[in-house]
């Protein structure tokens, strides 16, 4: 399946929004492989990586992200203002054609911010904000994001877990989602809640955002387990033959009862 002959010149950035344990870098990476898929060049720039890079993990424990602290907060913004500014450049360049900008981005001016310098540039937007308050769903994500995120590379898990929440908690107190004080609907967006239990979707304006929220609408955040079985047994393999078409030995139907059961 490949893109519209309409779609080949255009450029669009992605824009994720969402606290913490939210998925959205689950999100982007998958759109990240679906869209390279269909032939469209697509790059994920994620802010957290930046900050990896410049100010390492030791120095950014949960009070960096404090949002009353002007020195953090300077900091932060410089950070997605490099993240922006290379996802600009990418798309920019001949070769770049989807950039996903991989950030929270939950506040109103953060946003508006983006969408100007973007659409100073020519490039089309379309935010994507997930939002969960499930608990089964979010225990499980900071679960995982403990285990395996690189913030806590060598620290003691309840160490990491009570960081990671107290993160959370510090972006929930300055977090406003998508059009909900300042008026955000000239804005292209779809809005994911608790892992696809239900959707919003405000003004997609062409054919690549309507294949976009397609995805998003048939993704699955959750793990699942996919168990493979092979072909039952026939009467003909009984014998030392194959043959697709014989019916399945009596030892092999009792195997796919207990199959179904399983």
């Amino acid at each position: 399946m490949r893109i519209e002959p309409n779609d080949a010149d255009m450029k669009l950035c992605i824009i994720m929004v969402g606290l913490p344990a939210r998925g959205k870098s689950f999100i982007s990476h998958q759109l990240d492989r679906y869209l390279n898929w269909i032939g469209l060049p697509c790059k994920v720039f994620n802010v957290g990586k930046y900050r990896r890079v410049n100010y390492g993990t030791e120095e950014c424990g949960h009070n960096f992200f404090d949002f009353t602290n002007p020195l953090n907060l300077a900091h932060r913004e410089e950070l997605a203002q490099l993240a922006l500014s290379d996802t600009v450049d990418w798309l920019k360049s001949f070769e770049g054609k989807v950039g996903i900008f991989d950030a929270t981005n939950v506040t109103y001016i953060r946003r508006k911010n983006i969408y100007e310098n973007l659409t100073k540039n020519n490039i089309t937007t379309f935010f994507v904000e997930s939002i969960c308050d499930d608990n089964e769903i979010l225990n499980n994500t900071i679960e995982t994001i403990k285990a395996y995120s690189p913030d806590y590379i060598g620290v003691e898990k309840e160490k990491a877990k009570k960081d990671f929440i107290e993160r959370i908690r510090l972006y929930q107190n300055a977090y406003i989602s998508i059009n909900e004080q300042q008026n955000e609907s000239h804005y292209s967006y779809i809005k994911i809640y608790n892992a696809g239990l239900k959707f919003e979707i405000n003004r997609p304006r062409d054919y690549l955002q309507h294949r976009i929220i397609q995805l998003l609408m048939n993704q699955h955040i959750k793990s699942k387990t996919i168990y493979l079985s092979r072909r039952g047994e026939s009467k003909l393999n009984e014998k030392g033959t194959n043959d697709v078409d014989s019916c399945l030995s009596k030892q092999d139907l009792e195997f796919a009862k207990n199959l179904i059961d399983f």
